[in-house]
């Protein structure tokens, strides 16, 4: 059994929007570089594009057969996936937490109506057609948290840099941060 208080706590990932995998290679190599490879359970991915998925396990399959890390396998095609079906899928991805382990929750989020530099310069903000998939991060967090309150959660919600003040600040909000 993991130790609550061990600050090496052993560690599953959850990647949305994982396109091509990279979440999964940056915890590889960090891990590596902390020296925390035995940590690494297992993690999961949510990726609409098939046949960008298709790769991904293909690729991943390969290195896990090498002895190269743990499985990276496609849970979903789309986020809000993990919430149907009795949220089956979530409850997949905790099953493979050990008592006290930790969940990191990594994400890049589609930005266009965000960002300054997108239509209407971000204004369409959170309004904006696909900037709503960002609510799914807070809303994963409390269900981990309803579902297994000694699972920690860690969120990393990439998205653009040049997003007006008052959407990063509701971001914030909903993520239980004070506002930039």
């Amino acid at each position: 059994m993991e130790d609550p208080a061990d600050p090496q706590r052993a560690l599953v990932l959850l990647s949305l929007f994982d396109g091509i995998g990279t979440a999964r290679i940056a915890v590889d190599h960090a891990l590596q570089e902390e020296d925390l490879q035995g940590k690494f359970r297992t993690s999961f991915y949510v990726e609409k594009d098939n046949a960008l998925a298709a790769a991904v396990d293909k690729y991943w399959q390969e290195r896990t057969q090498q002895g190269r890390g743990p499985r990276h396998q496609r849970l979903a095609e789309d986020v809000w996936d993990l919430f149907r079906d009795g949220m089956r899928p979530l409850k997949q991805v905790l099953r493979a937490v050990p008592i006290g382990g930790l969940l990191l929750v990594i994400g890049g989020f589609p930005c266009k109506q965000l960002s300054v530099a997108g239509p209407l310069r971000g204004r369409l903000g959170l309004a904006g057609q696909d900037s709503p998939l960002f609510f799914i991060f807070p809303a994963l967090a409390r269900a981990v948290q309803e579902l297994r309150p000694d699972v920690i959660v860690h969120i990393l919600a990439e998205n653009a840099g040049s997003m007006l003040p008052a959407n990063l600040g509701v971001m914030a909000q909903a993520l239980g941060l004070s506002s930039p």
